[in-house]
């Protein structure tokens, strides 16, 4: 049941080729892969059981079993070529289907419920997966809990899903949290992210970074929203952005990692 779960990221894999070919991005909703191996572990299994004790899917799965045999022949041999097409189907769908559907299910809950959703603290370790929560809520009782920055890379991906370089698979739980320490005390915490999440070869991404000419201070790139003098402006009038660009200072030396 093990490899099962590879039906599910090969099914990611042909989406976001898909994805990114036809510029499609936001109708998908980033998953959590260990959350989707965990389901899909859980799922693959119940599926075999479900064939094998409930009677409608015992006798569908015993058609796919007889599927193109001759009559005469049934009793005596199977063609397991259908069966296993409608198993890894049913185990590909599965991320499919959520990835497709929780954008809509998003959108529509404030019309149908008038809910409001808050935004979203980027820089905070909340932000991230299941597994990663857990795990960070332990140390963040040492850690600073009002000072965060950072996280400025997933604010951009959200707000402009086609600059993300993986359109299915989460990174949150590649980001590093850096605290910062003065006199002995944390004074701030850092929420760097990998700056090849980004896919800067997109065509619009002029449209939404622009590549400062001052380097960041930090010994990594630093992403922040641009001043609105640098922001472009169409037709003649006071200075109203029109896309909420961001500016990426670059690092003195080459690094890997964006705050």
């Amino acid at each position: 049941m093990d490899l099962s779960v590879w039906f599910a990221f090969w099914a990611l894999c042909l989406a976001s080729y898909g994805l990114k070919r036809w510029h499609k991005e936001h109708l998908f909703a980033t998953i959590d892969p260990t959350m989707l191996s965990i389901t899909v572990m859980v799922y693959g299994p119940l599926l075999t059981w479900t064939s094998a004790h409930l009677p409608p899917f015992t006798r569908f799965y015993q058609w796919t079993l007889t599927f193109g045999i001759p009559r005469d022949a049934i009793d005596e041999a199977i063609e397991a070529t259908l069966a296993c097409i409608v198993y890894v189907g049913t185990i590909a769908s599965l991320p499919l289907l959520y990835g497709f559907a929780s954008p809509v299910l998003h959108r529509a809950a404030p019309l149908r419920f008038g809910a409001v959703h808050a935004p979203r603290d980027y820089a905070s370790f909340r932000y991230n997966h299941v597994k990663n929560r857990i795990l960070l809520s332990f140390l963040q009782r040492r850690q600073p809990q009002d000072k965060a920055i950072g996280g400025t890379v997933h604010a951009v991906m959200d707000k402009h899903p086609r600059l993300r370089r993986s359109p299915n698979i989460s990174s949150r739980a590649t980001d590093c949290f850096v605290t910062c320490y003065c006199d002995g005390q944390p004074q701030e915490q850092l929420r760097v992210s990998l700056l090849c999440d980004l896919d800067l070869r997109d065509n619009d991404v002029d449209a939404v970074i622009v590549h400062g000419a001052v380097l960041s201070e930090f010994v990594i790139n630093v992403l922040r929203e641009a001043p609105l003098s640098v922001q472009p402006v169409i037709g003649p009038g006071p200075a109203v952005p029109t896309s909420n660009p961001y500016v990426l200072h670059r690092a003195r030396t080459p690094s890997s990692w964006c705050l």
